[in-house]
């Protein structure tokens, strides 16, 4: 994911295991947020737009960018035995 979306790692963000900040679109940088599953809690993954992302997107297109993004993210953890 990071290679495909000129992403890079960021620390400790939220207390999340894995934090990292993709680049779908040239102007509109996401951060994904991940955390493991832990003692009866399922796993967590949040998606957290920039401030500045409505000024390069519509709010439709956001909406459309995060929700195919995130069916993507589960269609390989399906694909690769990850959940």
């Amino acid at each position: 994911m990071i290679h495909l979306f000129n992403g890079r790692k960021v620390e400790n963000h939220y207390e999340s295991d894995i934090s990292l900040v993709l680049h779908p679109l040239p102007k509109v940088p996401i951060l994904i947020c991940y955390w493991k599953p832990d003692e009866g809690l399922e796993s967590d993954l949040n998606l957290f737009f920039d401030s500045t992302a409505e000024d390069n997107l519509k709010i439709e297109s956001l909406f459309a960018l995060g929700t195919g993004l995130v069916r993507m993210f589960e269609k390989i953890a399906l694909r690769h035995g990850m959940k």
